[in-house]
């Protein structure tokens, strides 16, 4: 997040660090979407997440939300999917630093029992708060950026085998409608938000259905243990492609 202001210069920045990167070191991109923003071809290794082969299956009254927090990214629907759910018995776990943008709303909403929100908590503990939750809320905005990023936030919760709530941003709602592993529900709705999750709640074989879907197609298909790999065999490539480059060299004749 920017404030309206910095936008401009800080995207001529970006764009000059990407230019000076491109000339000088070898990159490998984490999107296919990052291409655009590139003269060259470089390779592309997707950002995905380690899965395990096994997932406490999704239960049923706890909600969760991994990930930076700012208005954009849906907090104050978060806050007011806590508010309509809690009198269900539905706790609405949030995790995450927040912008200050939205920190005090945050923070007003943990006191009145709507939310509990977290704070900061190193990634490996966060993700593992995903295990066994009801349900993943990825309630992003209808952003630029957004649009075209993978959507991390998504596969989290699929490699964990939870069931997805998010907004129709196109990768997202593709990859959870192609799945079978969630409901996408309209933007800046948290009233629709809310009474998907209450509505899971209650039907656990379409929670077991949903987690079990999206956790299968993360195994398969964004899964790191498998881009890792492509990762190493990149980096190799260019050792190797280096060393014919030193071993190419004449060396200067002593005489």
């Amino acid at each position: 997040w920017l404030p309206s202001w910095a936008r401009r210069p800080v995207a001529g920045l970006v764009r000059t660090l990407e230019t000076t990167a491109e000339r000088n070191r070898r990159l490998i991109l984490a999107e296919s979407a990052y291409a655009q923003r590139f003269v060259g071809v470089h390779p592309v290794v997707p950002n995905t997440t380690p899965v395990a082969p096994r997932t406490p299956s999704p239960q049923s009254g706890r909600a969760v939300y991994v990930g930076h927090l700012t208005e954009a990214r849906g907090a104050l629907d978060l806050i007011e999917v806590g508010r309509l759910v809690h009198t269900a018995g539905i706790t609405v776990d949030v995790v995450g630093h927040a912008h200050q943008d939205v920190r005090g709303a945050l923070e007003q909403a943990h006191a009145a029992g709507w939310i509990v929100w977290h704070g900061f908590v190193p990634n490996d503990v966060a993700l593992g708060m995903l295990d066994g939750a009801t349900a993943g809320l990825s309630l992003l905005h209808d952003e630029e950026n957004y649009r075209v990023s993978m959507p991390t936030k998504v596969i989290e919760y699929m490699a964990h085998g939870i069931p997805v709530i998010t907004t129709p941003l196109p990768l997202a709602a593709e990859l959870v409608k192609a799945n079978d592993c969630g409901v996408v529900v309209p933007f800046n709705d948290p009233q629709a938000a809310a009474a998907a999750l209450v509505a899971l709640n209650s039907d656990e074989s379409r929670r077991l259905r949903w987690g079990a879907n999206g956790h299968a197609a993360a195994l398969d298909d964004w899964n790191w243990d498998h881009d890792s790999v492509a990762f190493v065999q990149q980096l190799q490539v260019w050792v190797a492609e280096a060393n014919l480059s030193v071993v190419g060299v004449a060396e200067p004749d002593p005489q």
